[in-house]
């Protein structure tokens, strides 16, 4: 009796064990694929595409991991099984600096040129060959945890699902731990690189927790795992390392030479690289300027005279004796010196992170202090679109310092919703600036960007004018505004601020080339004949348009696609989604009625594909609602950079609910777990139905975005409730129908991670930019549909007469 309770102890100690262990290779996981993630943003220029790739990648890897665990489950012995987790956490922890190593360096890798934009291909591969090693471990443990879980479970289904369960649960939860540790403990006071070895030494935690039998074995291992994290933490704190790694970035995309250390060399020089919570900063000093990064894209150079004065004079000539301005984004050290030139009253600068504000102190001292800090001068460090809604007062200018809208962040400075704040804020006669990259000649994608917002200014202010140039400039205002291209009108106003400037003179206006009458007029018809869409939060056509610049200019090719895609549009893909749903449906119900030899094993071979194949469905639907909410969260606060790891968390704390629910219907039978699959997968599909309308309703009616972030939050958690419940559902059918539970977990492991996979790409590559989140949204319902239907087609064929004469495969 006593033997007994002390091995029921030790079995006890060695789950507990097992459970933590899984718990910080999901801590591990999350960590890492959030940090892996930011770093992508910048190495490919701060694109959205970049999260849909890594996503893929990441997805990918876990699901060869999982392939590969279901080979050597059913090959490889008990004592190698159980030793294997520790190994892979091992492996994990080692292999993640250098993985980061390997993402800072992936423009010399993939071959691209300083500059430029990388091309689809190039970003697919360097995610692939960077995300997958770490991925793969993490989708060869769980599988095995499963497994070494199940050793006392006996051919119990009920406690082989439930020690399923279990894991699936732990795992999740560490993902959310570390999600949430990463944006409340560790990515406001340490960079991506520290915060990585961290994470290595959680990885390092999990695997000294798998080593069960005593010995001399177990604690050298432990030993040995100890001085590699205080090796990896000692060398991640000194400041020399951390320099150089921040460098090694920048000499990657060619901005630093590839012999300097950060200090100088080339004439150029990184003066500070830093990870605030919306984005990464450098400052880097060449040839006597110096050159401000945000994400990897040039955000300014200062101080550049000539183009300043040039810039705030061009559009000051509209209304030189504007007494309050608006100002957002920009570099304030040239922009607000300039403006201080007239005699304004108050000049409220809008900056979201304050970390531009600390970055552009550093590099030029008493300029900034100076620029900022007069008593002229109001500094917000608030998000602009929200500013807008809730602020009080009237402006007489408000000039917008928009980037280049290949990003959702960017796309919101030239949204409807930001229009009509600014719209709210105007006085009756003031006006508003603004500018997009284009072309002289207004090539069809450089006009498509500037139609799209042209028309969405169109859409919001009863005159818009537009110059023909490079970078087409926009005014917008009310007809009090008296806005005007006139060159002597413009030279007369000019010339009545009486201005003391270096560079501009108010003759310019008389033979300025941009505003000549017959190329405005050309520019203003082009913008008024082009197709493009009304660019708003739920539909960022500008963003699209821009994109597909990108995809020119990189030799992508994703022009082609979504041009298709707009042709075919949301309601005839959602169709043909839908079709293929009635054929699966139309083959559960001939095989139902079939009759004949073998009719019982292929009845369980369509049954065991048909639940394969929801599952990966719901990976699908799973990761595509995922990547909308993330988008939408980007569309309204526009600071997915530092929320990355609270979505995550929230999605992983979904997952481990959905995890337990699932486990407590699964305990009521087969029929309840059969019910309970198609309930929970119908209500995913009428959530993904649902998003735009609760979206429209939320700009509508909710006024504080970060009520309407909260909204978003919780969308995120009942779509990882859906898909834990749905996963674990989906595994007791499996084990139910004869399925080992290694096989089990290996299979939908590799079914959901690949379907995962593919929404994030497929989705975040081609039908966001194309369809817009509405559109995507029906697309990702009608998939759920379709998932649905297989359901259906598997229960059909299940409980049949002859179904005793078979077990599914695995």
């Amino acid at each position: 009796m006593q033997s007994s309770r002390l091995s029921n102890a030790e079995s006890g100690m060695k789950r507990m064990s097992l459970f933590a262990a899984t718990f910080c290779c999901g801590m591990f996981a999350g960590m890492v694929q959030v940090l892996f993630i930011r770093e992508a943003l910048v190495v490919f220029h701060g694109s959205e595409l970049s999260i849909g790739a890594a996503m893929a990648a990441w997805l990918v890897g876990v699901s060869a991991g999982a392939a590969a665990a279901r080979v050597l489950s059913g090959r490889a012995g008990s004592n190698l099984l159980a030793k294997l987790p520790a190994g892979l956490l091992a492996a994990g922890g080692l292999l993640a600096p250098l993985q980061l190593c390997g993402i800072r360096t992936a423009r010399w890798l993939a071959g691209v040129p300083p500059g430029e934009y990388g091309s689809l291909a190039a970003l697919l591969a360097c995610s692939l060959a960077l995300f997958v090693p770490t991925a793969g471990i993490v989708g060869m443990f769980f599988p095995t945890a499963c497994v070494i879980a199940a050793g006392k479970c006996g051919g119990d289904n009920r406690r082989q699902a439930s020690a399923l369960s279990w894991v699936y649960a732990g795992e999740s939860l560490g993902s959310m731990a570390g999600g949430a540790a990463l944006a409340w403990l560790i990515l406001p006071f340490l960079d991506n690189a520290r915060a990585v070895c961290l994470a290595s030494c959680v990885a390092f935690a999990g695997s000294a927790l798998c080593i069960f039998r005593p010995g001399r074995g177990r604690l050298f291992f432990r030993w040995a795992l100890a001085a590699a994290a205080a090796g990896l933490l000692f060398a991640s704190w000194q400041p020399f390392v951390r320099r150089q790694f921040a460098a090694l970035r920048w000499r990657s995309m060619g901005i630093l030479p590839r012999g300097a250390e950060g200090g100088g060399g080339g004439g150029a020089e990184l003066v500070d690289d830093i990870d605030t919570p919306y984005q990464n900063l450098a400052l880097i000093r060449i040839s006597g300027q110096c050159a401000l990064y945000a994400n990897g894209v040039l955000a300014g150079i200062f101080p550049d005279p000539v183009g300043t004065e040039h810039n705030v004079h061009f559009i000051m000539a509209q209304k030189p004796r504007s007494r309050r301005v608006l100002l957002v984004g920009g570099i304030p050290t040239e922009d607000i010196p300039e403006l201080l030139r007239y005699p304004v009253g108050e000049i409220v600068y809008v900056e979201l992170d304050p970390g531009v504000g600390r970055i552009l102190e550093r590099g030029s001292g008493a300029e900034y202090c100076a620029a900022v800090r007069g008593p002229r001068i109001l500094t917000a460090h608030d998000d602009a679109v929200r500013f807008v809604r809730r602020c009080g007062g009237r402006f007489d200018a408000v000039i917008v310092n928009a980037p280049e809208p290949v990003t959702l962040a960017a796309n919101r400075w030239l949204t409807r919703e930001f229009f009509l704040g600014i719209r709210g804020v105007l006085a009756s006669d003031g006006f508003m600036a603004v500018s997009v990259p284009s072309s002289e000649r207004l090539q069809a994608e450089a006009a498509a960007v500037g139609g799209s917002v042209y028309r969405t200014l169109k859409s919001v202010f009863p005159v818009v004018l537009a110059t023909a140039e490079s970078r087409n400039r926009f005014f917008a205002g009310f007809q009090e505004s008296a806005l005007t291209f006139d060159r002597q009108e413009l030279f007369r106003r000019s010339s009545s601020a009486n201005l003391s400037t270096r560079y501009f003179r108010p003759e310019y206006f008389l033979f300025a080339d941009e505003i000549d009458p017959s190329k405005t007029e050309l520019a203003r018809r082009r913008f008024e004949g082009s197709l493009s869409d009304v660019n708003t939060v739920l539909h960022p056509s500008t963003c699209g348009y821009g994109l597909v610049l990108w995809s020119r200019f990189s030799g992508s090719g994703v022009e082609r696609f979504t041009k298709w895609a707009r042709q075919w549009n949301a309601r005839a893909l959602s169709w043909v989604v839908t079709g293929i749903g009635i054929l699966i449906l139309a083959g559960g119900w001939f095989l139902r009625g079939a009759r004949g030899s073998g009719c019982g094993r292929f009845r369980g071979g369509w049954r065991f594909a048909m639940l394969a194949a929801s599952i990966g469905a719901c990976g699908f639907c799973g990761m595509g609602l995922d990547m909308a909410l993330i988008l939408l969260f980007q569309s309204l606060l526009g600071c997915i950079y530092t929320k990355l790891g609270i979505v995550n968390s929230v999605f992983m704390a979904g997952l481990a609910a959905g995890a337990v629910s699932g486990r407590g219907i699964a305990a009521r039978g087969e029929k309840a777990a059969w019910v309970g699959l198609a309930a929970v997968q119908m209500g995913m599909a009428a959530m993904a139905f649902a998003i735009p309308a609760g979206a429209s309703l939320a700009l509508a009616r909710i006024p504080d975005m970060d009520v309407a972030g909260l909204c978003v939050y919780a969308a995120v958690g009942i779509s990882g409730w859906c898909v834990g419940a749905l996963f674990m559902l989906a595994n007791f059918l499996l084990i139910h129908g004869g399925s080992l539970l290694g096989n089990a977990a290996a299979i939908t492991e590799l079914a959901d991670h690949l379907g995962a996979a593919l929404g994030a790409l497929a989705l975040g590559a081609f039908f966001f930019p194309a369809l817009g989140v509405s559109g995507s949204c029906v697309l990702i319902g009608s998939v759920g549909l379709c998932a649905l239907a297989a359901i259906v087609s598997a229960r059909l064929v299940s409980r049949l007469p002859c179904q005793d004469q078979f077990q599914s495969p695995g």
